[in-house]
């Protein structure tokens, strides 16, 4: 997820056309994606959480444009995630967990916090985090009710099945098997 978010953070920040299609389609800005920071991965997740509906139409307006082939095909394929009920499911609950892990960070770097307190902030977090867990089907019903108000959009309410790939495998004891 974290490879998606930062290319379309890449997408646009790449051109100051393309930025300004992106600010005036959404009136918000992208943030990249940190590997340390806490703070700055709820800030590059939460445009996708918020306004889902505004950032597919700036990738589709991409397309008007001159776009190389790369380019294009790294907006067609964004569009494609971003319509996805995989992607509805899964920045709801990256944002959530972000939210209380980004609370607790925070708060480890007051001044005034003692050993004591540390240590219960990361048991309400591992309390959080494991109700987050437990709470898949109150996370499936939340992705519902937005995708099935962003259906006009295209955007999807059922998570697709793949197709499974079987992959010939050669033995000289057992002949030829097929694996899944």
């Amino acid at each position: 997820m974290n490879i998606r978010i930062q290319l379309l953070y890449n997408l646009f920040s790449g051109s100051p056309i393309r930025w300004k299609i992106l600010t005036e389609t959404t009136g918000l800005s992208l943030h990249q994606t940190s590997q340390t920071r806490w703070s700055a991965r709820i800030e590059a997740v939460k445009p996708l959480v918020k306004q889902p509906r505004e950032i597919l139409l700036s990738l589709q307006k991409l397309c008007d444009l001159d776009l190389t082939a790369d380019l294009l095909i790294d907006v067609k394929s964004l569009e494609k995630w971003i319509q996805s009920f995989e992607f509805i499911i899964m920045t709801t609950f990256w944002f959530k967990a972000l939210q209380a892990i980004n609370y607790v960070s925070v708060s480890f770097q007051s001044e005034n916090i003692t050993l004591d307190d540390e240590m219960k902030l990361m048991k309400i977090l591992i309390e959080d985090l494991t109700r987050l867990r437990s709470s898949w089907p109150e996370l499936i019903n939340e992705a519902h009710l937005v995708a099935s108000g962003l259906a006009s959009y295209g955007f999807q309410s059922k998570l697709v099945q793949k197709r499974t790939r079987k992959r010939k495998t050669f033995s000289k004891k057992q002949g030829t098997k097929f694996i899944s």
